[in-house]
């Protein structure tokens, strides 16, 4: 039996119909995909963000560690020479 002109173009309708169809549901699926990539790699980053503040804070509290050791270490070297100084002049030298 021969197809008539309208079943030919309703059958082709129907297929165009299902590509088109098929093809929103890929892109959606893309998009949606895109959106989960996207939120993971922000999550990532702040995640990052935080971890890269953490160890500046600890660097910072290392600096001031070392800055208040040699504060004290200069002072006490101070203190042995205003001492050294005060003997030899005690002594007349």
């Amino acid at each position: 039996r021969a197809c008539s002109h309208d079943e030919r173009d309703e059958s082709w309708s129907r297929r165009v119909e299902s590509w088109t169809r098929r093809d929103e549901v890929r892109q959606e699926e893309m998009k949606a995909g895109q959106e989960e990539m996207r939120t993971g790699l922000e999550k990532k980053m702040e995640a990052g963000r935080e971890r890269m503040e953490q160890d500046q804070e600890e660097i910072k509290d290392l600096i001031r560690g070392g800055k208040e050791e040699m504060r004290a270490h200069v002072e006490c070297q101070v203190e042995g020479i205003k001492d050294h100084v005060d003997r030899n002049r005690k002594n007349g030298k």
